[in-house]
C-alpha cells in the first residue's frame, strides 16, 4: 500500500508537463534483489524512478500518428501509460476496474463482440481503445457522456455501418481511427461535432464514396486516411475547410480524375498520397496551392504526360515519385525549383530519352531511380550537378554506351545499377573517382568477365555483380 501511495503521489506530479525531450529511455536497476524499471531522458537525467516492475513501448497507433513514444508501464496488478514528458495515465483493462482516477480504458484485444452501455458511467474517460475485436454494430450516440474523450480508436473490428449521432458530444476528440472495418458508408453530418478532430483514418474500409460536406468543421484536422477503400470520385470542394491539413492519404482506391481546384486551401499540406488509383491526367496548376509540400506519391496510376510547370510551385518538395505510371517523356524544365529535392522516382514508365540539363536544379537530390524505362542514349554532362547523389538506378533500360566521365561528378555515389542494359563495354577509368562507391550492379549486360574482373581489381571495397 506504501508504495501505491507512493505511486499515486508520482502521477500527481508528473501531470504537469515540461519541457521534455520527444522520447525517453527505459532504464532498469535492481533494487532489494528485484528488478525495477524507470524512465530518463537524453540527457540522462530521471524522469520516472524505478518504481515499476515492467515498462515496455506501447504498441499504440495514436502514438505514432503524434512521431511520440508512449510506454505501457505494470506496477503490481496495476497498468499504466506514460508519455513522452513523462505523464503517467492509470489504465483499466475492464470496466470494472475503472476508478475515479482512471483516463485510460483499454478494452482492445479482448473479443469483445458488442459495447457494453456501462461506458456511458465514466465521463472522465480520455482514452478508449476498442481496437482488435469482434464488434460488428455499435448503439446510437454509445460514446455521447464521454465528453472528455480525445482518443477513440476502434481500428480491427468488423463495424459495418455507424449511426450519424454516434459522435455527438465529442467536442474534445482529437483522435479517431476505425482503420480494418467494413464500413461501407459514412452520413454526411458524421464528424459534425468534432471541431477538436486532428486525426481521422477509416484506412481499409469498403466506402464507395463520400459527400462533398463531410469533412465541413474540421478546421483542426492535420492527418486524414482514406487508403485501401473504394472510392471513384472526389468533389473539387471535399477538402475546402481543411485549412490545417498537413497529410492526405488517398492511395488504394479507384479515383480516375481530380479537378484542377481540389487542392486551393491545403496551403500547409506536407504529404499528399493518391498512388494506386487509376488517375489519367492532371491539370498543370493542381499543385499550384501547395508550397508546404514535401511528399508527393501519384505512382501506380495511368498517367501518360505532366505539363513541364506542374512542379514549380512546390518549393519544399523533398520526395517525388511517379513511377509506375506511362509517362514517355519528361521536359526539360520540369524539375526547375525543386532545389530542395532529396529523392526522384520515376521507375517503370516509357521514357526514351533525358534532356541532358533536366536534373541540374536537383543539386540536394540524394536518390535517383529511372530504371525500367526506354532510355537508349544519356549525355555525359546529365548528372554533373547531382553532387551529393549516393543512389542511381538505371537499370532495366536500353543503355548501350555511356561517356567514361559521366559518373565523375558523383563523388557521394554509394549505389549504382546499371544491369540488365545492351551496354557491351565501359571504360576502365569510368568509376575511378567514385570513391564512395560500394555496391555496383553490372549484370544482365555484354559485358566479359575480364572486364569485371577489372573493376573489382580497382574497386577493392565495392560489391560488384
Amino acid at each position: 500500500m506504501k508504495n501505491l501511495i507512493a505511486l499515486l503521489a508520482l502521477t500527481l506530479i508528473f501531470a504537469q508537463p515540461f519541457a521534455a525531450a520527444q522520447y525517453l529511455e527505459i532504464v532498469k536497476n535492481i533494487r532489494n534483489g528485484k528488478e525495477q524499471y524507470g524512465l530518463q531522458d537524453d540527457n540522462d537525467v530521471l524522469k520516472i524512478d524505478y518504481i515499476f516492475d515492467e515498462i515496455t513501448f506501447a504498441d499504440l497507433q495514436y502514438a505514432a500518428y503524434r512521431n511520440k513514444s508512449i510506454y505501457k508501464a505494470r506496477f503490481e496488478n496495476h497498468v499504466y501509460l506514460i508519455d513522452e514528458n513523462a505523464n503517467i495515465l492509470p489504465v483499466a483493462l475492464s470496466i470494472e476496474a475503472i476508478h475515479t482516477k482512471t483516463k485510460v480504458l483499454d478494452l482492445s484485444r479482448q473479443n469483445l463482440s458488442t459495447l457494453s452501455n456501462e461506458i456511458a458511467n465514466y465521463p472522465q474517460i480520455e482514452i478508449l481503445l476498442l481496437g482488435n475485436n469482434q464488434l460488428t454494430t455499435l448503439p446510437t450516440a454509445a460514446f455521447a457522456a464521454l465528453k472528455n474523450l480525445r482518443v477513440l480508436d476502434l481500428g480491427y473490428n468488423k463495424i459495418q455501418q455507424l449511426d450519424k449521432n454516434l459522435f455527438i458530444n465529442l467536442t474534445q476528440l482529437q483522435y479517431l481511427n476505425f482503420d480494418k472495418n467494413n464500413i461501407y458508408t459514412l452520413d454526411k453530418d458524421i464528424f459534425k461535432s468534432l471541431t477538436n478532430l486532428q486525426y481521422l483514418s477509416f484506412l481499409h474500409n469498403l466506402i464507395s464514396s463520400l459527400d462533398k460536406t463531410i469533412f465541413v468543421g474540421l478546421t483542426q484536422l492535420n492527418y486524414l486516411d482514406f487508403s485501401y477503400n473504394q472510392i471513384d470520385s472526389l468533389d473539387k470542394d471535399i477538402f475546402s475547410q481543411l485549412n490545417n491539413i498537413k497529410q492526405v492519404y488517398f492511395s488504394y482506391n479507384q479515383i480516375s480524375s481530380l479537378n484542377k481546384y481540389i487542392f486551393n486551401d491545403l496551403t500547409k499540406l506536407q504529404d499528399l498520397y493518391f498512388d494506386n488509383n487509376q488517375i489519367s491526367s492532371l491539370d498543370k496548376d493542381i499543385f499550384k496551392p501547395l508550397i508546404n509540400l514535401q511528399n508527393l506519391n501519384f505512382s501506380h496510376n495511368q498517367i501518360s504526360s505532366l505539363d513541364k510547370d506542374i512542379f514549380k510551385p512546390l518549393i519544399n518538395l523533398q520526395n517525388l515519385n511517379f513511377s509506375h505510371n506511362q509517362i514517355t517523356s519528361l521536359d526539360k524544365d520540369i524539375f526547375v525549383g525543386l532545389n530542395q529535392l532529396r529523392m526522384l522516382l520515376f521507375y517503370n514508365n516509357q521514357i526514351s530519352s533525358l534532356a541532358d540539363d533536366i536534373f541540374n536544379p536537383l543539386t540536394n537530390l540524394l536518390s535517383l531511380d529511372c530504371n525500367s524505362n526506354q532510355i537508349k542514349n544519356l549525355d555525359k554532362d546529365i548528372f554533373n550537378k547531382l553532387i551529393n547523389l549516393s543512389s542511381l538506378d538505371l537499370s532495366h533500360n536500353q543503355i548501350k554506351n555511356l561517356d567514361k566521365n559521366i559518373f565523375k561528378k558523383l563523388t557521394q555515389l554509394d549505389w549504382l545499377s546499371l544491369s540488365h542494359n545492351q551496354i557491351s563495354s565501359l571504360d576502365e577509368e569510368m568509376f575511378a573517382e567514385l570513391y564512395d562507391l560500394k555496391h555496383l550492379h553490372l549484370s544482365g549486360n555484354k559485358l566479359n568477365a575480364a572486364a569485371i574482373k577489372a573493376f573489382r581489381q580497382a574497386l577493392p571495397d565495392c560489391e560488384i555483380n
